[in-house]
């Protein structure tokens, strides 16, 4: 019995050469579903929208943070699949870049979904953790940024603590501030 020498394509549905199609050995054929016009037209369409996400993230956190978050920093937190905080698979649109203590490096992000990431705002991590995860999930966030910065768990939990401090701090400050600027022109109406 003969082989076919045609196939049809899953994409566009016309039946080609065999060699307009690739190998893939997982097939029965020995041959994508997609010819290889579908395919490559399918893998830039998907890499692109990758691409174009990570670039506009790191091109974003380069400016408005101080590090060394690279193209390929971006490129591998976007790509995981699950949201760090409330653990949902997360479609590629709705994927994004989650600085969980200020700074721009690999150890401080994470990729969430963008009712998370709204959810959070600029919230520091423990106060975040506090109010809407549950300790297993803290444990594990703080775990995974402890792999990624390359230090002991208890390590990043005090920089977060740290950042937190810091938050509050800042905030107190402004308020005292505010309240300074709006007594004197108080003031200076008399």
């Amino acid at each position: 019995m003969r082989k076919p020498q045609t196939k049809q394509c899953a994409e566009c549905t016309f039946t080609k050469p065999l060699t307009h199609f690739y190998g893939d050995k997982t097939q029965k054929d020995g041959k994508m579903r997609r010819c290889k016009e579908c395919q490559r037209n399918y893998d830039a369409q998907r890499a692109g929208t990758l691409r174009r996400k990570a670039r506009l993230a790191t091109k974003d956190a380069n400016r408005n943070h101080e590090g060394t978050l690279s193209f390929y920093d971006v490129i591998w937190t976007l790509a995981e699949t699950e949201c760090m905080y409330c653990g949902e698979e997360v479609e590629e649109a709705k994927r994004t870049l989650e600085h969980v203590t200020p700074g721009n490096d690999f150890g401080s992000i994470g990729m969430c979904c963008t009712s998370c990431n709204s959810r959070k705002h600029n919230t520091p991590f423990i106060v975040f953790a506090v109010r809407h995860l549950t300790d297993y999930q803290t444990v594990r966030i703080v775990d995974r940024l402890a792999l990624r910065r390359a230090q002991s768990f208890e390590e990043t939990f005090n920089e977060l603590y740290d950042d937190m401090k810091r938050y509050f701090t800042e905030k107190h400050e402004r308020a005292l501030e505010e309240a300074r600027q709006a007594e004197k022109a108080g003031g200076d109406d008399a």
